[in-house]
């Protein structure tokens, strides 16, 4: 067999890797899966608190309806607070405020719900809906 320039290169290609190649390669992968674990992680986070404000409009937009529904004339001011379970077992507290917002004009009432939790961390949110119901005297002339 040759010892030329072209049997130094293969028996250094047939070798194998170094020790230090292997742990620089093995360094930077566990850097890798750290960011992707660690991003993983947050992202969880971040859908469970999306999952937790929506229950909490959801909520809220829910009981703005109810006493939207009731009409004007059963409506009082005032303000009252309950809690509430969304679906998958999670509490809310519930503030409604109703205060009377007329202007001189028609009567009306302003219907303000706040809906407040705390996260897995125990970090408190706020979320606010609110409307108005007004009572408007039906038209005259009409069919």
């Amino acid at each position: 067999m040759k010892s030329g320039p072209m049997t130094k290169r293969l028996k250094r290609r047939l070798r194998g890797v170094t020790l230090l190649e292997l742990l620089t390669a093995s360094a930077i992968l566990v850097v890798g899966l750290v960011g992707i674990i660690e991003l993983l992680i947050r992202s969880a986070d971040t859908n469970r608190q999306g999952a937790q404000v929506l229950s909490a409009t959801a909520l809220a937009n829910s009981t703005l309806a109810d006493l939207s529904g009731l009409g004007f004339n059963a409506l009082d001011a005032g303000t009252f607070t309950q809690t509430k379970t969304d679906s998958v077992g999670r509490t809310f507290d519930e503030t409604v405020t109703i205060v009377d917002a007329s202007d001189g004009g028609y009567p009306a009432y302003a219907i303000t719900v706040q809906v407040d939790w705390k996260d897995v961390r125990g970090q408190p949110h706020t979320n606010f809906a609110s409307t108005i119901v007004s009572q408007v005297p039906a038209l005259d002339g009409g069919p």
